[in-house]
């Protein structure tokens, strides 16, 4: 077999491969969107949270318990204060748990005032999970 006979033959295998790769990897349409949507729900929580001013109320709209919980407020004001050492117990399927905004609290221990600063955003990590809500 002559060498240009074997350079076309590897060119032909190579592409050949090569369009068997992109195809297992490829966007049908259908499969990518579906398993991006399944892996989206597997690690952000599915709730709402409320604040009525002195309380915040965090809302399990899913079908299981929220468990090894902790919370912060505009990112930076925590409840458990230090969640490496400490986690909020659970939150029940289609139940509500309310906190009080003065148990967040900062690094330093100076603790969330609803009367002098407003809630921008809050945030809840539970079982390696995360959920995020803003209010204008």
């Amino acid at each position: 077999m002559s060498l240009i006979s074997k350079l076309f033959l590897l060119f032909v295998g190579g592409t050949v491969l090569i369009g068997v790769l992109m195809g297992i990897n490829s966007d049908n349409g259908v499969g990518n969107k579906t398993s991006n949507i399944l892996e989206k729900n597997k690690t952000e929580l599915i709730g709402k949270v409320n604040f009525d001013g002195t309380q915040f109320h965090i809302i399990n709209e899913e079908d299981k318990d929220w468990k090894s919980c902790y919370f912060t407020v505009n990112g930076k004001y925590r409840f458990p204060t230090n969640p490496t050492s400490s986690r909020f117990g659970s939150i029940k399927s289609s139940e509500t748990t309310t906190i009080r905004a003065s148990e967040f609290t900062l690094d330093d221990g100076t603790r969330y005032n609803p009367y002098s600063i407003k809630p921008k955003d809050f945030s809840a990590s539970c079982d390696n999970r995360f959920g995020f809500w803003e209010w204008n």
